[in-house]
């Protein structure tokens, strides 16, 4: 019968490569964000603009009508 399972080494081989990928995965994202910058702005800022509104009439509903009938009958189970 042949043994199918991976050895312990190719498991600690693989962990240690995922470790190695994921502490330079999150030192490079730390570096690149020290290189990010914002805009900030000082004072007052005015901002002109145009904004219509269209308020439609909503669509009329049809008048839905029906009939419900209820039948109640003896419970044959019952004692």
């Amino acid at each position: 019968m042949e043994n199918n399972d991976v050895s312990k080494s190719v498991v600690m081989l693989l962990v240690i490569v995922s470790v190695v990928i994921s502490l330079i995965g999150t030192w490079t994202v730390l570096e690149e964000s020290k290189n990010v910058t914002g805009q900030t702005q000082t004072g007052e800022s005015t901002v002109e603009g145009k904004v219509s509104i269209s308020i439609i009439e909503q669509p009329k509903m049809p008048k839905i009508t029906g009939k419900v009938s209820l039948t109640l009958i003896d419970n044959p189970f019952s004692e």
